[in-house]
């Protein structure tokens, strides 16, 4: 009996259970990115990728642009065949999500620290479109 509990407990301790931080919906693709505590944050991050429908190529990665004093930063997400990696973050502020599936870019601005799940969908409406819906 001991021997199964022992044998449960390390099969518990060794899943990997991600957590939902964003989804994206654009360019005929659904994609969720998971992290192993919920949260993409300031310093190294478990991710999972989920793309609906499968891709063939898939990139992510993390752009900050040039400010004063600073130069601009890339990011790679680095993932195997499974979509599961990690990312280094060297800061909090406000970056840019870069997708690269099959031939398209996705662009998302997001700031770190991400803590909770949000929902996106690219909109093909103008900002004057989506100003009259909002206030109608």
């Amino acid at each position: 009996m001991r021997k199964i509990i022992i044998f449960l407990t390390f099969i518990l301790s060794c899943s990997k259970e991600y957590k939902p931080v964003l989804e994206i919906e654009s360019e005929g693709y659904k994609i969720k990115l998971l992290t192993s505590d919920g949260t993409l944050k300031e310093m190294e991050n478990k991710v999972k990728f989920i793309v609906e429908p499968k891709p063939n190529q898939f990139k992510a990665y993390l752009y900050m642009p040039e400010m004063p004093g600073m130069p601009a930063m890339t990011q790679l997400f680095e993932l195997n065949k499974n979509l599961e990696g990690k990312v280094f973050i060297p800061m909090s502020g406000e970056w840019q999500l870069i997708i690269e599936i099959d031939n398209k870019q996705i662009k998302e601005n997001i700031t770190i620290p991400l803590k909770e799940m949000k929902t996106h969908e690219h909109s093909e409406k103008s900002i004057n479109e989506q100003l009259i819906n909002f206030f109608m």
